[in-house]
Parts: structure tokens; sequence; C-alpha cells
């Protein structure tokens, strides 16, 4: 954990630095960002399933954990400005496929599915940190994507496709090669090296530069504005910590044969 602390501090770390040019540097975030994003949905839909049938404090507070890490990765993906989504995102998703979306993410489902069958649980303390996590998470999400799309139609949307009717498999393998994903069975030492790579690529580019620069307003969420808040100002504190948590020996991680986990390996 000795790079990931050097990384944190800005010492160090030429290999994972990210593009100084801004324009490079928002492709690299969308890009890397998602990459991470695989590996948190499949440990977060593991992790929810498990606290189905196991609700400890303990698989709570993962569940939380690895929730406000994706909240960082929503706002480290969107942290640009609607002109520079426009001139340089947009066009390489729409390039891709006209109806390109987040809807086709093969890993983000079991966390759905989970996240379902959670709302159907009596409520308790942890059932509901776990759920206020994931609204937080929606309102960052909402709140970037007004920010970057104000007219507010998607490229899905600007196709003529309804959402929420599910893609097929060769648009999940096209959302991955899209993001340079190749999926294949690895083993768990791996994909815990493949992950950490990814979120301490986020860690270095944070500690060089703001997640949100100055050109950048604060979002405007409908709720939750003091967390929000707070998990801005701590990502890389966030980050960090799920890179501890994953790399305890005791933290279960997603197998080849968790139906609805597949391993990923990134180019």
């Amino acid at each position: 954990m000795d790079l990931v602390e050097q990384a944190a501090a800005g010492a160090g770390m030429q290999r994972l630095a990210p593009p100084a040019d801004p324009d490079a540097r928002l492709w690299y975030r969308l890009r890397t960002g998602q990459q991470a994003a695989f590996p948190l949905w499949q440990q977060l839909g593991a992790t929810l399933h498990r606290f189905l049938t196991e609700p400890t404090l303990e698989l709570a507070d993962r569940a939380v954990q690895l929730q406000e890490g994706y909240s960082v990765l929503f706002l480290y993906i969107g942290s640009c400005t609607p002109e520079q989504y426009e001139a340089t995102a947009r066009p390489r998703l729409q390039a891709c496929h006209p109806s390109f979306t987040a809807e086709w993410a093969a890993d983000y489902p079991t966390v759905s599915v989970a996240l379902r069958r959670l709302h159907k649980l009596d409520r308790t303390t942890e059932t509901d940190r776990i759920i206020t996590a994931y609204q937080i998470s929606q309102q960052v999400h909402f709140a970037i994507a007004q920010r970057l799309v104000p007219d507010g139609a998607s490229l899905l949307q600007r196709s003529g496709r309804l959402p929420g009717l599910g893609p097929n498999q060769s648009e999940q393998d096209l959302y991955d090669r899209f993001f340079w994903v190749k999926r294949a069975p690895i083993c768990g030492r791996t994909w815990l090296a493949q992950t950490v790579r990814r979120l301490t690529q986020i860690i270095c580019d944070l500690a060089h530069h703001e997640l949100r620069p100055p050109s950048i307003p604060p979002l405007q969420p409908h709720r939750h504005h003091q967390q929000i808040a707070r998990i801005e100002t701590d990502a890389i504190g966030i980050i960090r910590g799920i890179i501890h948590t994953l790399a305890d020996p005791g933290t279960p991680r997603p197998g080849p044969s968790t139906r609805g986990l597949p391993r990923y390996g990134c180019r």
C-alpha cells in the first residue's frame, strides 16, 4: 500500500500520471473512471447480495463505502464543462453507437437487483444507511447529467429508443470495447491488482489536479447537499479507504463462478 500513499501525497508515480492537456485528461477520466467502476460494481453487488442473507454492520459499512466510491467516480468522470463534454466526450460516444448508454454496462444489473430486494426488507439502521448512500449516488448522477446535458436528452433518447429496456449481448460487448475492457476469467489476486491500479491512477490524478476545476460550479442536487460536498472534499480519502478494504484478506472478492459478476481484464 506504499504506492497508494505515495500517489495520495503526489509523490513520483510518473507512470500513473494523467495527461497534462485538459481535453486529453477529460477522455482519460472518462475511460479510467469507468474502468474503475466495473470492479466496484462487482464488489458492491457481491456485498449487497451477501447482506440480504447476512445483514451485519460490517457488510453495511462496506456497501456504504463502495457506494460513496461510486459517487466519487461520478464526480471524477463528470469533472468537465458542458462545452468540453459536447466537444470532446459526446462525439466519441455517439460515433461508437448513436444510442450509447450506461445502461449497457454488464456489471451494474446485479447491483440493481440487490437494491430492489433491499427495499423490500424491514427497515433497519443498516438498510437505511445503504439506501441513503444509493440515493446520494443517484443525486450526484442526476446533477452531473443536468450540468453536462442541460436539455436533458441522452443519446439513447435522441436516437428514439426508450430507457430501461436493457441491452443485448452485442451492446454489452460494445460498451466494454469502448472502455478498453476485455472480459476474461482471472484469479482474485489479478482482479485486486487491476482494481487497485485503476483506483491509484485516480488518486494520482486528484493529487495533482482538482476534482472540480474552478471553471466548474458546484453541483446543485435536489437533496443531500452536505453529504455530496463531503464526498467531493474527501474523494482521495474515500478511494484510499476502498483500496485498503479490498486489500484486506478477509474481504470476499467476486469470483469467475459468481453468476452476473464476471471477472475483467483491461488493456
